[in-house]
């Protein structure tokens, strides 16, 4: 199992009223209330067919819970190009010229 979902699976699920589990319409019909509990701190479970799902976190929240992905979309383009996350293998398939024929081009002159 992922790590991040073992850590997501320890909040605690809500006790009372004011902080349900969404079921998901519910969720979609209220999406920037979710948000906003969200954002306050309070983590938000929405269930599919009465079993939790997902949970909607702050991206401060997140941020703690998995510092890497946020480092890794965070990054300046210049460091992503001189640091690319293929190594060079990829990069030669990536790039690999086509070693076919090609289109035949005729020239006017």
């Amino acid at each position: 199992m992922h790590a991040l979902l073992k850590d997501l699976q320890a909040f605690p699920k809500p006790q009372s009223a004011s902080q349900p589990d969404w079921q998901l319409q519910d969720a979609k019909n209220r999406f920037s209330q979710v948000v906003r509990a969200a954002q306050a701190g309070v983590p938000q479970w929405v269930t599919v067919h009465g079993k939790r799902a997902v949970v909607v976190l702050s991206a401060q929240e997140f941020a703690l819970l998995n510092p890497e992905h946020v480092v890794a979309q965070t990054k300046p383009l210049s460091q992503i190009l001189v640091c690319p996350i293929f190594d060079g293998d990829e990069l030669d398939e990536l790039f690999a010229k086509d070693s076919g024929p090609g289109r035949a081009h005729e020239l006017e002159f």
